[in-house]
């Protein structure tokens, strides 16, 4: 992988606390990664670390090949030597500028020419589209329109990285939707490097080549947005990735050298080695928790060869293009996503299905995942 930034070991404190803790990871040029995680997991500190803002008190990072932080020489590169640009969550703008203004006042710092920056602020400004509020104060602007020029003003100056720390948690839905889309627009268009911070998964799943899921501090799984839903590594990524959240039931595996048998409320699965990961036991029995998306189950008022589990209905939400089945099998209660408006009574007898090959199997005890989606 051809990393334009990378953290080997790298340890940042305050005080007692261990904000980021022997973190390495790698981004690779002109990816998309977004940094995901609670509130306090070190997502936005990490990205304090990347534009100097915060000096780490152990490891390196280095961009493009080229060391920027050695804390063990206390070297670290001024943010001015890092052709970088961070966009806040508060937009920070200027207010007593007009929009151009705003725009340019980088351009205008590097001395750049009157006539260049004209034309780079117009481009910018167009990009973002807001070529027509030019002579605006911000005051004057939306939110969203707000956070249009902040973005126009971090990439005049074509930074080979762009950071962005929840630039989109401010907006209302339908305008956070529409900044998605000009976003991921953005960054196909440039191919800027970019590290995205968030605590919406939604944001993390619809615009990112990868996807670095954090928890108090640690790294816990680096990946492709659809690798880390299909496949999580833990017990942990299963639950925070996905809405509806997955589904978990207790089982008991007995393990074999050609794979396992898993008891269940579900039935009884049979899983072939191959499907399992090298975290799986070679043999034995170990107790067991079956992953079940709401989406791959089905729902039907008949049993048959595709419905076997039996259970009935705890509730129905219809919500126009779907609906969500919450449904009591035995003592667990399961989730079901149907495409489609379906009106199902409380108490009402139903049959679940799903393909056993599409569901996860987690080691209860270490919570690692021990039997993939295929």
């Amino acid at each position: 992988m051809d990393a334009y930034i990378e953290f080997r070991n790298v340890v940042k404190k305050f005080d007692d606390f261990v904000a980021l803790d022997h973190v390495s990871l790698q981004i690779p040029k002109g990816a998309f990664v977004t940094l995901l995680g609670p509130s306090g997991c070190g997502k936005t500190t990490t990205l304090r670390v990347v534009s100097g803002l915060e000096k780490p008190q152990n490891g390196f990072i280095y961009m493009d090949g080229k060391e920027i932080v050695n804390a063990a020489e206390a070297y670290y590169a001024p943010p001015s030597q890092r052709n970088l640009n961070l966009v806040f969550q508060s937009y920070a703008l200027w207010p007593h500028m007009t929009v151009f203004d705003n725009v340019a006042f980088g351009l205008r710092i590097r001395k750049e020419n009157s006539e260049t920056i004209a034309k780079k602020v117009a481009s910018a400004l167009d990009r973002m589209q807001i070529g027509e509020f030019a002579k605006r104060y911000p005051t004057e602007l939306s939110g969203g329109q707000q956070q249009r020029v902040a973005i126009a003003r971090a990439i005049v100056s074509e930074p080979r990285l762009l950071l962005l720390d929840e630039p989109l948690s401010n907006l209302d839905a339908k305008l956070r939707v529409d900044m998605r889309a000009e976003l991921k627009r953005l960054h196909h268009e440039t191919g800027t490097t970019i590290i995205y911070v968030t605590h919406d998964q939604v944001e993390a799943l619809t615009m990112s080549t990868r996807i670095a899921l954090y928890r108090k501090g640690e790294l816990v799984q680096v990946a492709p947005p659809l690798e880390l839903y299909d496949n999580p590594v833990n017990l942990y990524t299963a639950d925070f990735i996905g809405n509806p959240s997955i589904n978990f039931v207790k089982g008991t595996a007995q393990v074999e050298a050609g794979g396992m048998r898993v008891d269940s409320p579900l039935g009884q699965l049979g899983f072939e080695r191959g499907d399992m990961t090298e975290a799986a036991p070679q043999s034995g029995s170990v107790d067991v928790t079956i992953g079940v998306r709401p989406e791959q189950l089905s729902i039907s008022r008949q049993a048959d060869d595709a419905h076997w589990v039996e259970g009935r209905v705890y509730s129905g939400m219809p919500a126009g293009s779907e609906t969500l089945v919450s449904v009591r099998v035995g003592d667990t209660m399961l989730t079901v996503k149907e495409l489609g408006s379906t009106h199902y009574a409380s108490d009402e007898p139903v049959y679940l299905g799903f393909n056993p090959k599409k569901v996860n199997v987690f080691e209860t005890k270490s919570e690692n995942l021990i039997k993939y989606c295929v």
